[in-house]
């Protein structure tokens, strides 16, 4: 996640909190941010398609929803600003993203999720973040670019080598090895996530440009 936090002569710069998956490490890093002086939180990483983005898709929220159905506005002038900096990288999907406390895996509960929620893409992070701005005040943007489409599962060998930020290649194996049957979504989803962070790399030059004060 990203956070812009306030310096010497009112400019503005962007700190980096580095969390793991999931809403607790999520929201423990904003909470740190704040710490150090922050003005804005942006929720930044990937998400999991519930529509029709593909892998490389850029989801700015319009809204967070979390499993208790709170749901939490981002930050629509600077959503916008994003949105004419981003319009040459990648598609870009408006609307509600869902936040889940643990990974949507399936097929079938993703759909389950979009059906209820209306949310174009899941991630596990990003209500956990609005809660913190929304208790201090302060406003939320969220850049995720989607990982996995809708109709593809998440392998399990690829959430038994979740550690934190760390991906464990060692779990990975062994996983694969008790369902060899995995390795073809594994491998696609590995090509799924090198798109999404070329994609990520492209945009993070315009969220530090926001929070230098200058315009996209």
């Amino acid at each position: 996640m990203g956070a812009f936090a306030g310096c010497q002569g009112g400019q503005q710069r962007l700190l980096l909190e580095t969390t793991g998956p999931g809403p607790v490490a999520a929201a423990a890093g904003a909470e740190r941010a704040i710490a150090r002086g922050a003005v804005c939180l942006v929720s930044w990483g990937t998400a999991g398609a519930l529509g029709c983005g593909g892998p490389g898709d850029i989801v700015l929220a319009e809204r967070v929803v979390d499993e208790t159905a709170r749901v939490t506005a981002t930050d629509s002038s600077l959503s916008e600003a994003l949105a004419r900096a981003f319009g040459s990288i990648a598609p870009i999907h408006r609307g509600t993203l869902a936040s889940a406390s643990e990974p949507v895996t399936s097929v079938a509960e993703k759909r389950a999720l979009a059906e209820a929620s209306g949310a174009v893409a899941v991630d596990m992070e990003s209500a956990a973040i609005g809660r913190v701005a929304s208790a201090a005040g302060l406003p939320l943007v969220v850049v995720r670019v989607i990982v996995d489409r809708v109709e593809l599962a998440v392998p399990a060998a690829a959430i038994a080598g979740m550690d934190g930020p760390r991906t464990r290649p060692g779990r990975v194996l062994a996983a694969l090895l008790e369902s060899p049957g995995e390795t073809g979504g594994l491998v696609a989803l590995g090509l799924a996530a090198r798109r999404a962070r070329r994609t990520l790399r492209a945009c993070a030059p315009l969220v530090a440009s926001l929070g230098d004060g200058r315009p996209a």
